[in-house]
């Protein structure tokens, strides 16, 4: 950068010759003294400016260049070669064509130091406003002035022993805050896999790029579409929505919003979500659970970006990053026919995988800790040590629910404890928890058939979807399909169900499970079909 006594560098990159004019006399006149400006009209410009001794502090460049014989997207190599050059070069994309952009691309021009913050969109039907938006943009780098922050505190990503006696060299009370992702300290952990996934998500979140989050059940993801969200610079709201804890009738107003009368019940209009994360992001957990219908208005708003509530005529042009996440396999869903192709494309170009609990131990003792301190006011204890003998618990027990369980072990470990201890002992420690009724509370699909069959349950698919996750039974309706040679019969559905067939069988069929698709999907022969079927 420019010391702070000479003037900051600015290079503007546009082949059009009167944004150019307009740029000198809109943007860089507001911004002398402070701001020297030079301009070019193509990347070749950029090689004489490369060879001189003058930095560049500030890069705004459009992203098309074909009308100098470029190529429509030769801001990214501007880009990239400034920042080659100039390694501290802060870069502003301005251009009418964002949407021209790949995803591979996006996350390429993140590299190169693009910000959500800093792209900037060209206006064709409103120009005053696009050079106001950028010269904003523009006082906001020349205003800001970040000195170097304080070294903080880091756990090692090493091995479990190192890890141990770094805890135990240290105070409860300095650990509590230590171990968080720069930027988002909630998420915790300093393992191979959390660096990783830290990573990643530096990396993608300052871009517009839609990400899906994949992990088992209490991995953290929603934690990690905040950190996406926080670190992304949007000023609107982050807003999350289960899309299993809904029904579909419901699910498609609470989205898309509704007009007043468009079903009975509608007095009002609704603007939903995806207005309301106006300027922010919108987290979709379990879209596995959309519906058909619901996958079809999702892949819409993310192709056209405008919105059309349920009952309306009119579309709504909307700025809201998206973020999904499951813990199902969406490719299997895919293949299966229960998830569009179009729409895994769309929200699955960049995918994030959140470690399950059992892949970083490393970061369990830390993770303890740290809620331990976090929820011992709440409780009214006041912790001073952990005995090592509780932490190697910790590590080799087996996680089941990830970090909601060990959220919990800490919940029932600070009940256990006399106010007046100080320190978290092994007789403390209740890694089973006392509510819980048996290993069968939530099995997997093909477990919980064994179980019905068996005459140990006995529920209706809905309800067993409200206990066990609406994953669970939609696999567990595939293997009785596949049990029974095709959709079970009447006297089977009432027995083991307690449902009537068309019941049973507009289940599975709203899910959208067809004895066709699962025989084809698990390659089974027409022969092993039952007579009926």
């Amino acid at each position: 950068m420019t010391s702070s006594t000479s003037p900051l560098q600015l290079l503007y990159c546009d082949d059009s010759r009167s944004d150019r004019k307009a740029f000198l006399s809109r943007v860089a006149r507001p911004l002398e003294p402070r701001v020297e400006t030079r301009t070019i009209s193509s990347p070749s410009g950029l090689e004489a400016i490369a060879q001189s001794e003058t930095p560049v502090d500030i890069l705004v460049t459009d992203l098309n260049f074909e009308t100098v014989g470029g190529d429509s997207k030769d801001g990214l190599r501007i880009m990239a070669r400034a920042r080659e050059r100039w390694p501290e070069t802060a870069v502003i994309l301005f251009t009418a064509y964002p949407q021209s952009l790949l995803p591979e691309e996006v996350l390429e021009a993140s590299e190169h130091g693009l910000r959500r913050s800093t792209w900037v969109p060209k206006i064709a039907d409103d120009p005053e406003e696009a050079w106001a938006h950028l010269l904003e943009v523009i006082e906001v780098l020349v205003q800001r002035s970040t000195p170097n922050p304080p070294q903080k505190i880091r756990a090692p990503a090493r091995s479990l022993e190192e890890v141990l006696t770094w805890l135990q060299e240290r105070p409860i009370s300095t650990l509590e805050k230590i171990a968080g992702f720069e930027g988002y300290p909630r998420l915790i952990g300093k393992s191979a896999p959390m660096l990783s996934l830290q990573e990643q998500i530096r990396r993608v979140a300052p871009t517009p790029a839609t990400v899906l989050i994949l992990g088992p059940t209490g991995s953290g993801k929603e934690l990690v579409a905040r950190a996406i969200h926080t670190l992304s610079g949007r000023p609107g709201p982050f807003l999350a929505v289960n899309c299993g804890a809904l029904p579909h009738d419901l699910l498609s107003s609470e989205l898309f919003g509704h007009v007043r009368g468009a079903f009975t019940g509608a007095t009002e209009d609704h603007p939903g979500l995806f207005r309301a994360a106006e300027g922010g992001t919108l987290f979709l957990d379990e879209i596995a659970e959309l519906g058909a219908d619901d996958q079809v208005k999702l892949l819409r708003v993310l192709q056209e970006r405008e919105v059309r509530p349920v009952g309306s005529t009119q579309s709504i042009p909307i700025d809201v990053r998206v973020l999904a996440a499951t813990n199902r396999d969406l490719a299997h869903m895919v293949d299966s026919g229960t998830f569009r192709q179009d729409l895994h494309g769309r929200i699955g170009s960049f995918p994030l995988d959140v470690p399950p609990l059992v892949c970083r131990r490393e970061d369990i003792p830390v993770l303890f800790i740290h809620h331990l301190a976090d929820l011992a006011p709440t409780y009214g204890k006041q912790i001073e040590s952990v005995d090592p003998k509780v932490l190697r618990m910790l590590i080799n027990h087996d996680w089941k629910d990830n970090v909601r369980e060990l959220i919990s072990v800490v919940t029932r470990t600070l009940i256990r404890l006399d106010l007046d201890s100080r320190t978290v002992r092994p007789e403390h420690l209740d890694l089973v928890p006392q509510t819980r009724t048996s290993e069968i509370s939530r099995p997997a699909g093909g477990s919980l058939l064994q179980h019905i069959l068996a005459g140990q349950i006995q529920n209706t698919l809905s309800e067993l979807a409200r206990e066990h996750g609406k994953p669970a039974v939609i696999e567990l309706v595939e293997q009785t399909m596949i049990h029974f040679g095709g959709l079970p019969d009447e006297n089977s559905t009432r027995k083991l169900f307690g449902m009537s067939y068309r019941s049973w069988q507009h289940w599975a069929h709203y899910n959208g499970l067809t004895w066709r698709k699962v025989r084809k999907h698990h390659h089974i022969d027409r022969t092993q079909e039952s007579p009926k079927n």
